[in-house]
């Protein structure tokens, strides 16, 4: 077991179904944990399904309206979100995603699932 001189943290364990090939980090004081399955979480808020300004307004209504994105009171926000921001930012925006647009698609959602993909492939049932 190495503890990092400046953290204190463990940065590699013997043992485990881990250990041969990923060094785990947690602080030095921290019990032992029974191995189990690994969890990972892949999180973004999203992206246009294309880059056109009716699919980018679609993309900024559903997530400008998620309350745990925008917690202004819906009184005030609805209107500034329906009235301004609707009506001017999709088509600027569609310009910015359509520079960065491939043929697969989003990078966000393209990038998200080949790291999906990758990481099922190397922990495969451990994950």
């Amino acid at each position: 077991m190495n503890n990092d001189a400046q953290t204190g943290w463990v940065t590699s364990l013997p043992g485990g179904p881990h250990a041969a090939d990923e060094a785990e980090v947690r602080p030095a004081d921290h019990p032992d944990v029974a191995a189990g399955r690994t969890g990972v979480l892949i999180v973004n808020l999203g992206t246009p399904e294309a880059p056109t300004p009716g699919a980018v307004r679609a993309y900024l209504a559903e997530f400008l309206s998620d309350t745990r994105v925008v917690d202004y009171p819906r009184a005030i926000w609805l209107p500034i979100l329906y009235g301004i921001i609707l009506n001017v930012r999709p088509a600027k925006s569609a310009r910015a995603y359509a520079k960065i647009w491939t043929a697969e698609g989003s990078p966000l959602r393209r990038y998200a699932v080949a790291a999906a993909e990758k990481l099922a492939a190397r922990y495969g049932e451990r994950l």
